[in-house]
């Protein structure tokens, strides 16, 4: 490599000395102040254009690394020149070349840190100003500017003694050093100002200085004319008046702005306050622990992506969770004690770490057209779990987040005595709904691995067929070379790849549908299975009969299976899907081919049908799956199989909407009661005037119109719903809150109605996924959080965006 002395300062220097054996060639530094092999300076090393990261201590801009020890001063070779300045071998320009990175090494003697190499004899004092533009001032083709190349000053030390070698005359031939002239004093002082100003500007966040004689598309080099190197702003501009710079689009900023800027990112800044703000958001939605700002990586990651920004440390997260807590709690219990209904949903969990048992309880309530959830309740549980202590504690949950008992609609748990007991001491009989997919679920796992009281299966051959088959599975989950010739065979055959191929999946006891999954993976991988089996003479494969009755077992789980999905929303209403989802999948079982002659298949689906008449052939008389039912407009009274039942829903329909208007006329006499309290006698009125004493005489006959149309409030409701009865039923993709926002004005009364009784969810499964949560975070880093903050961290993480976000915009 070869070295060039700096930038040529305009002086009254001599002029430059040509080079002794090459006539017409400027020597790049005084001759016997070079390494071995100098050679005469080229044409086309013209212009200096760097791009230096490393600055003196304590003045790096973002994103630069820390100095080491050994970098003091800069010793540059540049052979990118503006066009036409080039001398003969030197290839086109590109359009990119506007700033070449250069690394310094090279130090004063006695100056440098370990590893640095030793000091060359033309390596002297420089002073460089970086020229990489501002994005959308590069040409075609360069690369985007990192946050950290905006302007980076490099001041390196002079060399003793005020004595100069090169910077001030950098064509000297010579090997004299002589003193600087009072010019070229003025030269480097004005220039090391001016390199002092880019950084402070810039290094901060601003953007590069640009003349407005910079067009767009201009380089932005160290001119090489007459001119003192780059234009900067003068003095006034430094000290926050410039006018903005129509250069390119871009605005100026202020040296004040971009101070405040780099300020903000300091311990209470605003820029601080969002993005630990940000930090805690991601941390609670991910399930991410409380370490995260700790760690190696993620420090790593912030030095790059926000370098002026210092991370939080876990404790300082901790507290600002329990902050945000604070606040968004007292926001949600705000929220739910204006609610005029809602519905919970409850169970019990034990956390395997530290064995202790929480009862977890969720709540549900409309907004608009959507159903919110929110994750609220976890209580510790540290006596017996008897029905009693439970309905204590979960009404002091109520009363601790402002519910009141009377607006709880219906309370959801699974079918555990003591939960249901619990929630029929607390809120009484007919709030209690036991969750559909529990239920649901019994009806196969009944069918596949149930006994009679004598011990017998239920359906004989059906366990042993599914432990065969999970044999198999586990063998592929602990024999290495049973795995790898699935994968070879899907790979060789099936044009898979290594991570396209897929792997038989075992059976999970506690987890609805896993036998179903299991079952549908091994007869996809049938033929990989058959075939790899043959190389494992000890591994027992089933037979053609056995794999037939896999299938029709696998059809017959099959609409379990979706059910259980499609039920266990929690953003949609599926209280009134319960009577339909029944219907259906009764419907999908008795289309279910069985293969002739195959008895196992036969008994399976007799089994199932008679199963589900037993544990649903009375839910019609539900009346609270009834009414759902029928105030749903896609469903109505078209799944009803028994008058009676249609006949108790519409009459109990009618008695809420009865209670509806009776509200309403209580509120609107009590309202004309204030009315005519508030009334004064008009001051001046004479004996003849009439006004003083007849004065509600209007307001009162009004209201007895009014109470003459509403003495019939039983005819008026039932008009109400048989009207609502005789409309066509609804698309089975609507929403049926969103359908009730257009029917409000047709049926006012129905309508409050509907939006009691529909935003009732059918299953409990969120306070499954609630514990499933809470496992997660209680994993072996987070097994030591405490009972609060575990309740905190998954209150946070089912708390939206929008709600996140609220009380900054209060």
């Amino acid at each position: 490599m070869h070295y060039w002395a700096g930038p040529r300062i305009p002086m009254q220097s001599p002029s430059p000395r040509a080079h002794p054996r090459h006539p017409g060639k400027v020597a790049v530094t005084p001759r016997g102040r070079r390494g071995p092999g100098a050679r005469p300076q080229r044409e086309y090393e013209h212009a200096v254009v760097v791009l230096v990261t490393a600055t003196p201590r304590g003045r790096r801009g973002p994103g630069a690394r820390p100095q080491r020890e050994h970098e003091h001063a800069v010793v540059v070779l540049v052979t990118a020149t503006p066009r036409g300045r080039r001398g003969p071998g030197a290839r086109p320009q590109r359009e990119h070349e506007h700033a070449v990175v250069v690394l310094v090494t090279a130090t004063p003697r006695g100056r440098r840190g370990p590893g640095a190499r030793p000091q060359r004899e033309h390596e002297h004092a420089v002073v460089v100003l970086v020229t990489a533009t501002p994005r959308s001032r590069r040409g075609p083709g360069a690369r985007p500017q990192r946050e950290h190349e905006h302007a980076v000053v490099v001041l390196v030390t002079a060399t003793p003694r005020g004595r100069c070698r090169g910077l001030c005359a950098p064509t000297h031939t010579t090997s004299t050093t002589r003193p600087c002239l009072p010019w070229e004093i003025f030269g480097i002082i004005e220039m090391v100002y001016k390199s002092l100003f880019t950084f402070v500007l810039q290094a901060l966040g601003g953007n590069s200085p640009q003349t407005p004689a910079q067009g767009e598309g201009s380089r932005a080099s160290l001119s090489t004319g007459p001119s003192r190197g780059p234009q900067l702003p003068s003095s006034s501009a430094a000290l926050g008046k410039r006018k903005a710079s129509e250069t390119g689009g871009l605005t100026q900023a202020t040296l004040e702005g971009t101070l405040q800027r780099s300020a903000s990112f300091q311990a209470g800044g605003v820029r601080d306050a969002q993005l630990r703000d940000a930090l805690l958001y991601m941390e609670m939605k991910q399930n991410l622990p409380l370490s995260l700002s700790d760690g190696e990586g993620f420090k790593y990651f912030v030095s790059k992506a926000v370098p002026l920004w210092k991370p939080p440390s876990r404790r300082t997260i901790t507290g600002l969770m329990e902050d945000k807590f604070e606040v968004l709690s007292s926001m949600v219990k705000k929220t739910l004690s204006e609610l005029p209904s809602l519905c919970l949903t409850a169970d019990c969990w034990t956390e395997s770490h530290t064995t202790t048992s929480y009862l977890g309880v969720t709540v549900h309530y409309p907004t608009n057209t959507d159903l919110h959830s929110a994750c609220v309740g976890l209580i510790k549980l540290e006596h017996r779990h008897t029905g009693e202590y439970l309905a204590e504690q979960i009404l002091k949950f109520c009363a601790d987040w402002s519910i009141n008992p009377l607006h709880v609609e219906a309370v959801i748990t699974d079918n555990a005595d003591n939960i249901k007991l619990a929630v029929k001491k607390a809120f009484g009989e007919s709030k209690l709904l036991t969750c559909f997919d529990h239920t649901l679920n019994l009806v196969p796992r009944a069918a596949l691995f149930g006994k009679r009281e004598n011990g017998a299966p239920h359906v004989p051959g059906v366990p042993e067929l599914i432990k065969k088959m999970k044999d198999i599975v586990t063998y592929s989950h602990t024999s290495n070379n049973f795995s790898n010739e699935l994968k070879r065979i899907q790979i060789s055959q099936y044009n898979k790849t290594e991570g396209t191929v897929l792997r038989l999946l075992q059976d999970v006891v506690t987890r609805w549908g896993s036998t179903y999954i299991m079952i549908e993976r091994f007869l996809a991988l049938q033929p990989v299975v058959v075939q790899a089996a043959a190389s494992f003479p000890d591994l027992n494969m089933l037979s053609a009969v056995e794999l037939a009755t896999a299938r029709s077992i696998m059809d017959i789980l099959a609409p379990f299976h979706r059910a259980t999905s499609e039920m266990g929303a929690e953003k949609s209403t599926t209280i009134g899907k319960v009577l339909p989802m029944i219907s259906n999948i009764m419907k999908k079982i008795e289309r279910v081919v069985v293969p002739a002659g195959n008895a196992m298949a036969t008994q399976f689906k007799a089994f199932v049908t008679g199963e589900m008449l037993r544990r649903f052939g009375g839910a019609e008389q539900n009346l609270r799956l009834a009414m759902a039912t029928t105030l749903d407009p896609r469903f109505i009274k078209a799944y009803f199989q028994s008058p009676l039942a249609v006949s108790k829903a519409q009459r109990a329909i009618e008695l809420e909407i009865e209670k509806e208007m009776v509200l309403d006329n209580l509120d609107a006499n009590n309202s004309l009661m204030d009315d005519m309290d508030q009334q004064q006698p008009l001051a001046g009125e004479g004996p003849g005037q009439a006004d003083d004493l007849w004065s509600a005489h209007t307001a009162l006959v009004e209201h007895s119109r009014e109470a003459t149309a509403s003495d019939d409030i039983p005819g008026r409701a039932r008009s109400e719903l048989k009207a609502y009865l005789q409309r066509e039923i609804a698309p089975i993709t609507k929403n049926p809150l969103v359908l009730w926002e257009s029917l409000k004005p047709l049926y006012p009364y129905l309508y409050r109605v509907a939006r009691k009784k529909l935003t009732v969810l059918a299953t409990s499964v969120p306070s499954e996924r609630f514990f499933s949560k809470a496992g997660i975070i209680m994993d072996d880093q987070g097994s030591r959080l405490t009972s609060q903050h575990l309740l905190q961290r998954l209150f946070l993480s089912s708390v939206s965006l929008g709600l996140w976000e609220a009380p900054g915009k209060m």
